[in-house]
C-alpha cells in the first residue's frame, strides 16, 4: 500500500517564466519482506540475562565494539563470567578443564566471536545434549537444520517513505532562449531495502524489523538538472554571404548533477550474521559494517594517496589505481584513519544496521550539448549539420569503491572509471 502526499505552488514571474515549487510524499506499508524466522533467539534470558547481553560483552572485551582492527587482535581476553554461559552450559561437561563456562565459550568459539558469526556460534553450542553444549533442548535453529531448509516466509510486513522538496524554474522563448531547471532535495528510507521476489534475502533481524530500516538505494540527497536550448535570432533569415555563416545556429547544453548514494560495507561474515538472522549459506541479510566516528570520512577524489599499515600491522588502500607509484586514488584523505574506525554490527549494542549503506558514494556532474547549424542553399535546397557530444568536458566519474573490512588494502580505492568518456558524433542532412 503506497499513500502520497503532492503539495505544488506555481507562480507566473512573467509572462516567459515560471516557478514551481512543491513537496513529494510517498508512505509505504505491508510492502514485499522476506523473513527467515529460524534465527538464533537472541533474547533467551538465563541467569537473568539475555544471551544478546553475554554476546555483546565478550564482543566489548575482545576490543570488536572499537573497530575491525582491534576485534580479537589481542587475543584470547579475560572476560567475567556470563550468567547465561554460566547458566545455560552447567553440569553439561563443556567447561571442564576451565576457570569457568564463559572462559571455555570464550577459547572454544574465539573465532566465531572474532568474525561475529552469531549463527554459527549458537549452532555451535545449540546440540541438545548431543555433545557438550547448552544444557535445555535445541532451538528450532537446529532442530530444522539451518544449512538446509530453514523456516521463511514471504510477509507483507516492511514499511517505508520518501520525502522531496523540488524547485523547477521554466523560461520560454526569451530572446531565443529556452530553459528548464530543477533541483531536488530528498531522503528515501525503508526497511525493505533489496528487492527480493526471488531471492534467500532475509531481515536482519526478524524480531526487531526497525534493525533494518534505513537510507535506500536511490537514496541522493541532491539532484539538479538543467536543459536550455539557445538559438540566436541574429541573422535568422540567412541573408547575405554573411547571414549565411552566423545565422541558423542552436545549441543545446544538458547538465545533470547529484548528491553520492549510499555505498554499502561489508562485514566480517559477509552481511549476513550479525544478529543471528542468516547463516550466509541459505540465507543473507543488508547488514553493514558500522563507523564507530565519522572523523575523517569524505567522499571525494584524493589522488596520489599511498595507503599504508595500521597499528595492528593492517595493510590499508594498497590497491593501486594509477600505473606508478604515488598516483593512487582514494575516496578518502586518510584511508587508513577511516578503515581504523569502522567494525562490524554487533548484537546487544547495535540497533541499527546501516540501511543499504552507512556513508555516501560519490557524487556526479555531467554536461552533454548538442549544436545545429542550418544552412539556407536556395529557396528549395537546405541542409543541416549536428555535433551531439556526451560528457563535454571529459570529465571522470569514478565507480564508487568497495569497502570491505576483510579486505583493508581495496579499502576506499578508486579502480575505474564510471561514466563513458567524451564522444563526439557528427551529422549532415541535406533536404529539398
Amino acid at each position: 500500500d503506497v499513500d502520497s502526499i503532492d503539495l505544488t505552488v506555481q507562480r507566473q514571474l512573467s509572462n516567459r517564466i515560471t516557478m514551481e515549487m512543491g513537496y513529494i510524499g510517498r508512505f509505504i506499508h505491508h510492502e514485499y519482506l522476506g523473513v527467515n524466522v529460524n534465527a538464533v533467539p537472541y533474547m533467551m534470558t538465563l541467569g537473568g540475562q539475555s544471551f544478546a547481553q553475554a554476546y555483546a560483552n565478550v564482543e566489548t572485551a575482545m576490543g570488536c565494539a572499537t573497530s575491525a582492527a582491534a576485534c580479537g587482535a589481542n587475543g584470547v581476553p579475560s572476560v567475567a563470567p556470563q550468567p547465561f554461559f554460566e547458566t545455560a552450559l552447567a553440569g553439561t561437561g563443556y567447561c571442564n578443564n576451565f576457570a569457568n563456562c564463559t572462559t571455555a565459550v570464550v577459547n572454544k568459539q574465539f573465532n566465531h566471536f572474532a568474525s561475529q558469526a552469531v549463527w554459527d556460534l549458537w549452532s555451535a553450542l545449540d546440540t541438545g545434549g548431543k555433545t557438550p553444549g547448552f544444557n535445555f533442548p535445541q532451538t528450532m535453529l537446529n532442530t530444522v537444520g539451518q544449512a538446509s531448509s530453514g523456516v521463511a516466509i514471504n510477509a507483507s510486513v516492511g514499511y517505508g517513505n520518501y520525502h522531496a522538496g523540488f524547485v523547477s524554474l521554466k523560461m520560454n522563448e526569451w530572446k531565443g532562449l529556452t530553459m528548464q531547471q530543477n533541483f531536488t532535495y530528498s531522503k528515501a528510507l525503508g526497511t525493505a531495502s533489496l528487492p527480493q521476489s526471488t531471492s534467500s534475502f532475509t531481515a536482519d533481524d526478524p524480531y526487531n524489523l526497525s534493525e533494518m530500516y534505513g537510507v535506500q538505494t536511490f537514496d541522493r540527497k541532491f539532484v539538479y538538472n538543467l536543459f536550455m536550448v539557445y538559438q540566436p535570432s541574429l541573422f535568422k533569415s540567412q541573408s547575405g554571404v554573411l547571414g549565411r555563416v552566423l545565422g541558423g545556429w542552436s545549441f543545446a547544453p544538458i547538465f545533470t548533477a547529484g548528491s553520492g548514494a549510499p555505498l554499502a560495507c561489508l562485514d566480517n561474515t559477509g552481511a549476513s550474521q550479525a544478529f543471528g538472522s542468516a547463516d550466509g549459506v541459505g540465507y543473507g541479510d543488508a547488514e553493514n559494517c558500522l563507523p564507530a566516528s565519522r572523523a575523517g570520512i569524505s567522499n571525494s577524489v584524493h589522488s596520489g594517496v599511498a595507503g599504508g599499515n595500521d597499528s595492528f600491522g593492517n595493510s590499508v588502500a594498497t590497491g593501486t589505481a594509477g600505473s606508478t607509484a604515488g598516483t593512487e586514488l582514494n575516496m578518502f584523505a586518510d584511508p587508513v584513519k577511516v578503515w581504523s574506525q569502522f567494525r562490524p554490527p554487533i548484537l546487544g549494542l547495535d540497533t541499527r544496521a546501516g540501511g543499504v549503506g552507512p556513508v555516501r558514494g560519490l557524487p556526479y556532474w555531467n554536461m552533454d550539448m548538442s549544436v545545429r547549424k542550418n544552412f539556407k542553399i536556395t529557396e528549395r535546397f537546405n541542409a543541416q549539420f549536428q555535433l551531439v557530444v556526451t560528457n563535454v568536458f571529459n570529465h571522470v566519474v569514478f565507480f564508487d569503491p568497495t569497502l570491505d573490512i576483510t579486505n583493508p588494502s581495496s579499502w576506499g580505492v578508486l579502480s575505474a572509471q564510471g561514466n563513458l568518456p567524451r564522444q563526439m558524433e557528427f551529422g549532415l542532412r541535406f533536404g529539398w
